[in-house]
């Protein structure tokens, strides 16, 4: 395993529900419980290893991981939705590089924007500094974009408006529920 060879490593699996979900079911074939036996197998081959290696793993469902999954990775921690502080900071990030006009106010939109998520923030940068862009193909054609410096396009408060309203929480108030209920049962260390 190469994560041995270049230890100090860390290994990183996103989605690890995703081949490490609850073993047994009806509808598991015999490849994939052989895939999560012999993923169980090296796991426990780091764990024992003597040489540093950690082990990460991501996913949306906690509570799909299976018992001998958790087991092995020890500590769970739950990354909750941005605060006010984070949202602003994310806001600014994904619209660094974009021109702003006067009238939009990050601090607001931050405020306004409880309750979604990073990847909610950044679809909704990302559509509002397309707005610019499909103006100019709407009013020009899209032979115009050759002659126009996307830097020099501006979002302004009603791209924001639009793209707030066009994308809207991926995570419900049931979900953040579940999420605690699972915190509460044990489920983060």
């Amino acid at each position: 395993m190469q994560a041995r060879h270049y230890a100090p490593s860390i290994i990183f699996i996103d989605e690890i529900d995703a081949v490490a979900g609850h073993r047994g079911r009806r509808t598991e074939s015999e490849s994939a419980r052989k895939v999560k036996t012999e993923l169980l197998t090296h796991m426990d081959g780091i764990v024992s290893s003597a040489k540093r290696i950690i082990v990460l793993g991501a996913t949306n469902f906690p509570w799909e991981i299976d018992d001998a999954f958790k087991r092995r990775l020890e500590k769970r921690i739950l990354i909750p939705l941005p605060d006010y502080r984070s949202r602003l900071h994310q806001l600014k990030g994904n619209l660094a590089e974009c021109k702003l006009s006067q009238d939009v106010n990050l601090h607001t939109l931050a405020e306004e924007l409880d309750g979604y998520s990073g990847s909610d923030l950044q679809n909704i940068c990302r559509d509002a500094a397309m707005q610019p862009i499909r103006r100019v193909v709407e009013e020009k054609g899209p032979a115009a974009l050759q002659q126009v410096n996307i830097q020099d396009l501006t979002i302004n408060k009603h791209n924001l408006v639009h793209a707030v309203e066009k994308i809207k929480k991926t995570v419900s108030v049931e979900d953040v529920e579940k999420y605690n209920r699972w915190i509460s049962h044990g489920g983060a260390s």
